[in-house]
């Protein structure tokens, strides 16, 4: 009886999935809350372009569902990807702010419990250029300087992203950055910065622009390295991490690992939804980046928006992903050995 009972239940619910994939937007999305996850505090910039979404998104879907930011942080961003692909209703009531370094963990972390290729793209609100700062007051005034005698780098996890930054420029480089990590975000960074516990971090170039430009200008802070993979105007004389890669193992590596850079804030939905529901999404989505309310809320908190539509989003995506097996298996390689090294 029980087996019997389970199977009842489960042609019941595989019932319920199809009948909700098959309603219409204008039906399906009325009287619902739609949950943004985000991999980190919501209080950093990934909670402020969350909320931003959630703020304005809702008006251009149809029948207006409520909008949610949902924190999920652990993992460096990693535990909201795996809920969102592996345990989060498939319906389009649960999207994510995806974190930056996506791609890199899906592809070339063998723990990762997701597919990126998977990932269904809403559309990109901007993409985020990151920057290597730090105090001349230290001495350090650019990546040979710190080739010369080591400094104190500071970052959030041991393998995270902005802290990663600072062990490739060590690994290709040559630069000698002992890294102390434990910080919970830019923020806080920033402080130990000013008060020389730390001598250098990583930081994205909007951010620094908007809070730290007058001491970029007068010299207090030195730029010392970029990670994107497009030349910034304004950061032309600045190395990029690319530049020090030495084989085409390096070079590829660098290809995945920077594509963050250009996915940056960037919303999408789990592999399991309904292709319509995907189209009403981006469509919304699109809808959202046009309206003036949302571009004047974006101003008023300095936030630079820098659209990329969901099918030239997955595009880009696609192509990073669409790289040959034996290409990924060789960064992968390199990653490894990267992690590997003794953490200065």
């Amino acid at each position: 009886m029980p087996k019997l009972r389970y199977i009842v239940t489960s042609i019941a619910a595989a019932l319920a999935v199809e009948g909700a994939a098959a309603q219409p937007a204008e039906t399906f999305y009325a009287g619902k809350t739609v949950r943004i996850l985000i991999g980190f505090d919501v209080g950093g910039q990934y909670g402020q372009f969350a909320r931003l979404a959630a703020t304005h998104l809702r008006q251009h879907i149809p029948a207006n569902p409520s909008l949610i930011v949902q924190s999920m942080p652990g993992a460096s961003g990693m535990t909201a990807m795996n809920y969102l692909t592996n345990v989060a209703p498939q319906d389009g009531t649960t999207l994510a702010l995806v974190t930056v370094g996506v791609i890199q963990e899906g592809l070339l972390e063998s723990p990762a419990k997701f597919d990126p290729r998977q990932l269904r793209w809403i559309g990109r609100m901007a993409s985020v250029m990151q920057i290597g700062i730090a105090a001349t007051s230290s001495g350090i005034r650019s990546l040979d300087d710190a080739k010369a005698r080591p400094f104190v780098a500071g970052g959030i996890g041991a393998n995270s992203l902005p802290t990663l930054n600072f062990r490739l420029a060590n690994e290709m480089a040559g630069t000698r950055f002992k890294l102390v990590t434990g910080y919970k975000g830019t923020a806080e960074m920033h402080l130990a910065m000013e008060r020389g516990e730390i001598h250098a971090y990583n930081n994205a170039w909007d951010f620094v622009q908007d809070r730290h430009l007058p001491d970029v200008v007068s010299g207090k802070i030195a730029i010392i390295f970029v990670n994107g993979l497009r030349k910034v105007p304004e950061l032309a004389r600045v190395p990029n991490l690319a530049d020090f890669a030495r084989s085409d193992v390096e070079r590829s590596f660098m290809r995945i690992y920077s594509a963050g850079t250009e996915i940056g804030r960037s919303l999408v939905a789990p592999p399991g939804i309904p292709l319509e529901r995907l189209a009403t999404l981006r469509a919304a989505f699109a809808a959202m980046l046009a309206d003036a309310a949302f571009r004047a809320d974006a101003a008023a908190q300095s936030i630079r928006v820098e659209p990329m539509e969901g099918a030239q989003l997955a595009a880009f995506a696609d192509d990073v992903l669409g790289m040959p097996a034996a290409t990924v298996a060789a960064a992968r390689g390199f990653y490894a050995k990267v992690l590997d090294e003794p953490k200065p």
